[in-house]
Protein backbone atom coordinates (compact mmCIF):
# COMPACT_ATOMS: atom_id res chain seq x y z
CA UNK A 1 0.00 0.00 0.00
CA UNK A 2 1.57 3.15 -0.93
CA UNK A 3 2.37 6.44 1.26
CA UNK A 4 -1.05 8.52 2.02
CA UNK A 5 -0.45 11.69 -0.32
CA UNK A 6 -0.98 14.48 1.78
CA UNK A 7 0.41 17.52 0.09
CA UNK A 8 -2.59 20.12 -1.07
CA UNK A 9 -1.27 22.96 -3.35
CA UNK A 10 -3.01 25.79 -1.90
CA UNK A 11 -1.67 24.61 1.67
CA UNK A 12 0.49 26.93 3.67
CA UNK A 13 4.30 25.95 3.99
CA UNK A 14 4.44 25.21 7.40
CA UNK A 15 1.22 22.68 6.59
CA UNK A 16 2.95 21.18 3.64
CA UNK A 17 6.55 20.57 6.15
CA UNK A 18 4.07 19.00 8.67
CA UNK A 19 2.53 17.05 5.42
CA UNK A 20 5.88 15.87 3.90
CA UNK A 21 6.68 14.99 6.97
CA UNK A 22 3.90 12.37 8.18
CA UNK A 23 4.78 11.65 4.11
CA UNK A 24 7.70 10.18 5.16
CA UNK A 25 7.01 8.45 8.54
CA UNK A 26 3.88 6.44 6.81
CA UNK A 27 6.31 5.40 4.52
CA UNK A 28 8.73 4.45 7.03
CA UNK A 29 6.10 2.69 8.89
CA UNK A 30 4.99 0.85 6.53
CA UNK A 31 7.71 -0.19 5.06
CA UNK A 32 9.77 -1.08 8.60
CA UNK A 33 7.97 -3.29 11.23
CA UNK A 34 10.16 -2.22 14.20
CA UNK A 35 8.65 1.74 13.50
CA UNK A 36 4.95 0.93 13.30
CA UNK A 37 3.90 3.08 16.03
CA UNK A 38 4.23 6.56 16.29
CA UNK A 39 6.14 6.04 19.96
CA UNK A 40 8.81 3.47 18.16
CA UNK A 41 8.82 6.09 15.05
CA UNK A 42 8.88 8.86 17.78
CA UNK A 43 12.23 6.92 19.35
CA UNK A 44 13.80 6.27 15.77
CA UNK A 45 13.85 10.38 15.84
CA UNK A 46 14.88 10.70 18.98
CA UNK A 47 12.07 12.72 19.66
CA UNK A 48 9.19 12.71 22.51
CA UNK A 49 6.32 10.45 22.17
CA UNK A 50 3.63 13.23 22.78
CA UNK A 51 5.61 15.98 20.32
CA UNK A 52 4.82 13.02 17.14
CA UNK A 53 1.81 12.04 18.06
CA UNK A 54 0.23 15.82 17.99
CA UNK A 55 1.81 16.24 14.93
CA UNK A 56 0.39 12.96 13.77
CA UNK A 57 -2.94 13.05 15.33
CA UNK A 58 -3.84 17.25 16.22
CA UNK A 59 -3.51 18.77 12.66
CA UNK A 60 -5.57 22.02 13.69
CA UNK A 61 -3.15 22.56 16.92
CA UNK A 62 -0.74 25.50 15.97
CA UNK A 63 2.17 23.80 17.80
CA UNK A 64 1.60 20.61 15.69
CA UNK A 65 4.42 20.98 13.23
CA UNK A 66 7.78 19.24 13.05
CA UNK A 67 10.72 21.00 14.87
CA UNK A 68 14.13 21.64 13.24
CA UNK A 69 15.23 18.62 15.52
CA UNK A 70 12.62 16.55 14.15
CA UNK A 71 13.75 16.51 10.56
CA UNK A 72 17.41 16.83 11.50
CA UNK A 73 16.91 13.78 13.17
CA UNK A 74 14.76 12.19 10.34
CA UNK A 75 17.62 12.98 7.81
CA UNK A 76 20.72 11.62 10.29
CA UNK A 77 18.39 8.86 11.06
CA UNK A 78 16.78 7.71 8.10
CA UNK A 79 18.38 9.52 5.46
CA UNK A 80 15.14 11.60 4.45
CA UNK A 81 16.48 14.85 2.48
CA UNK A 82 16.06 17.59 4.65
CA UNK A 83 15.48 20.01 1.47
CA UNK A 84 12.35 17.73 0.39
CA UNK A 85 10.57 17.55 4.02
CA UNK A 86 10.95 21.77 4.08
CA UNK A 87 10.98 22.56 -0.06
CA UNK A 88 9.60 19.85 -1.30
CA UNK A 89 12.52 19.39 -4.02
CA UNK A 90 15.22 16.05 -5.12
CA UNK A 91 14.04 12.75 -3.43
CA UNK A 92 13.08 11.96 -0.21
CA UNK A 93 15.50 9.37 0.55
CA UNK A 94 17.90 6.70 -0.23
CA UNK A 95 16.31 3.26 0.96
CA UNK A 96 19.19 1.65 1.73
CA UNK A 97 20.16 3.39 4.60
CA UNK A 98 16.34 2.43 6.01
CA UNK A 99 17.83 -1.21 5.13
CA UNK A 100 21.30 -0.27 7.63
CA UNK A 101 18.91 0.73 10.22
CA UNK A 102 16.55 -2.12 10.00
CA UNK A 103 19.48 -4.44 10.60
CA UNK A 104 21.33 -2.50 13.07
CA UNK A 105 18.16 -2.14 15.34
CA UNK A 106 18.05 -6.20 14.99
CA UNK A 107 21.31 -6.33 15.99
CA UNK A 108 20.71 -4.13 19.27
CA UNK A 109 17.68 -6.73 20.03
CA UNK A 110 19.40 -9.48 19.70
CA UNK A 111 22.04 -8.01 22.01
CA UNK A 112 20.01 -6.98 24.36
CA UNK A 113 18.60 -10.51 24.62
CA UNK A 114 22.03 -12.05 25.03
CA UNK A 115 22.58 -9.60 28.02
CA UNK A 116 18.75 -10.06 29.74
CA UNK A 117 19.95 -14.06 29.83
CA UNK A 118 23.33 -13.60 30.94
CA UNK A 119 21.62 -11.51 33.72
CA UNK A 120 19.06 -14.17 34.45
CA UNK A 121 21.85 -16.79 34.64
CA UNK A 122 23.71 -14.93 36.70
CA UNK A 123 20.85 -14.66 39.20
CA UNK A 124 19.71 -17.76 38.99
CA UNK A 125 23.42 -19.22 40.26
CA UNK A 126 22.88 -16.18 42.78
CA UNK A 127 20.25 -17.91 44.12
CA UNK A 128 21.36 -21.38 44.76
Amino acid sequence: MPAKNLIKRDADPMEQIRNRFLQAMHSIQQQHPEFRSVKAFAAGIEAPYVSINRIDNYRDNPTAYPTTENIYYLRKNFNISAEWVIFGTGKANDPDILDQVTKEVAEVKQQVKRIERAILKKEKRSKK
